[in-house]
């Protein structure tokens, strides 16, 4: 479990290798939360409707928000960077069925924009600290 950037202790909460680990994965899950706030952002928490035109292909690979959240809380990410890659997922497969000028789509923008914002602050992070590794001593 090392390797997925946290120790595991027992039944009691992961212990990240760094601060920053800590710091960045705190962030995901304040960003989920703001997500969650946006009115209507329930159709990216919850899989598409029965009715939906294009069902079995959104179904391919599926993936919606809370099921992100949840592999957030269960320590299924080894860094802050595959989760980001999770939530752009949705977006994009989202934005490939829905019309832009629809109300959906605009939930759709508007989530995505919150996200992009919070990208920039974890990019800001320390990279080296991020992934939970050692450095190396050959790049100082």
């Amino acid at each position: 479990m090392e390797a997925l950037g946290y120790i595991e202790q027992d039944s009691k909460p992961r212990a990240y290798k760094t601060n920053t680990m800590r710091e960045a994965f705190s962030k995901c899950e304040k960003v989920l939360e703001k997500m969650r706030k946006v009115n209507n952002s329930h159709i990216l928490f919850k899989p598409p409707s029965q009715n939906s035109k294009s069902l079995n292909e959104i179904m391919t690979d599926y993936l919606d928000l809370s099921m992100i959240e949840k592999n957030l809380k269960e320590g299924i990410y080894a860094s802050s960077f595959q989760f980001i890659s999770d939530v752009r997922k949705v977006f994009q497969k989202a934005l490939r069925y829905i019309e832009p000028d629809h109300i959906t789509g605009k939930v759709v923008s508007d989530m995505s924009l919150i996200f992009e914002a919070f990208v920039k602050e974890i990019e800001q992070l320390p990279v080296r600290e991020l992934s939970g590794k050692p450095n190396s001593g050959g790049d100082k």
